[in-house]
């Protein structure tokens, strides 16, 4: 499959060169990359325990929405109060991965990646899941997903029935997840507290000064493909080691080495 996750810190474009790869390298060559780099984030998250790179965790809505073929400009309504910037788009003709970048108005909105296909009222459906918690009749909680980006919503959830939750002059601690409300408590109960938040750590640019650890992250990941890339060219199995004839092999260490854990450990979760 010829597409990378939108949560990977890195693209297939990014790690071609540093891998000093000619494009027709391998007859395969995008594909290795787009492995790599999904393998890469997978591996990231199972060790650290944590979703890393910034995203949305919100309540899914579905507008009708149009669009040209190999466009990045939807169109539709409502944008402005039912969609945010970064979240995950699914539909017919949209490309696995696709996710709003930016909202220009109303009725316009751009995506991260190009249509597969002409939209004309095609159903599209942006957001995901949001966070849930459970409450334990204090007004202090912590999200299950960290730093905090941005809260959008908050509500209490009394089966099925969802009320919103007062943040009016509400503390944030980002870095963690914390959020202390000042007019209203996480009533006691089970995940019955419903967060919609973008989570995450999110790339600086000239107008967010998203998180430096990015940068961090973003080496470790490249490391990641590396790695997994070269391990991928050597389709060896997992035979143990052998000799015959004087001649001896043995299959190499699968595990990460030293220095990618070190990269990685002050991002494991420690709780939670």
């Amino acid at each position: 499959m010829l597409a990378y996750s939108p949560h990977s810190f890195i693209s297939p474009e990014q790690l071609q060169p540093r891998l000093k790869r000619a494009s027709d390298a391998e007859d395969d060559i995008e594909q290795r990359l787009v492995d790599a780099v999904n393998a890469a984030t997978l591996w990231m998250e199972n060790f650290t325990k944590r979703r890393l790179k910034a995203r949305n965790h919100r309540t899914a809505v579905t507008i009708a929405c149009s669009a040209s073929s190999a466009s990045q400009t939807v169109t539709g309504s409502n944008f402005t109060t039912q969609v945010f910037a970064g979240d995950d788009m699914i539909g017919t003709g949209l490309e696995v991965g696709s996710q709003v970048s930016s909202i220009t108005s109303a009725s316009s909105l751009q995506a991260n990646r190009k249509t597969t296909a002409a939209l004309s009222g095609v159903s599209v459906t942006f957001g995901s899941q949001p966070l849930r918690f459970s409450g334990d009749g204090t007004n202090e909680a912590y999200l299950s997903e960290f730093p905090l980006v941005q809260l959008f919503s908050l509500y209490r959830d009394d089966a099925g029935i969802l009320t919103a939750l007062d943040t009016t002059g509400a503390y944030y601690d980002y870095e963690v997840g914390r959020i202390v409300l000042a007019n209203d408590i996480f009533t006691k109960g089970n995940l019955n507290i419903v967060a919609n938040a973008r989570c995450g750590y999110a790339q600086p640019t000239a107008t967010d000064l998203g998180s430096w650890s990015f940068g961090a992250l973003e080496a470790a990941a490249m490391r990641c493909a590396e790695i997994l890339f070269t391990d991928a060219l050597q389709i060896r199995g997992r035979s143990d080691n052998f000799s015959a004839g004087g001649v001896s092999s043995s299959i190499p260490d699968y595990d990460m080495p030293k220095d990618v854990y070190a990269m990685l450990a002050p991002f494991v979760r420690r709780w939670g």
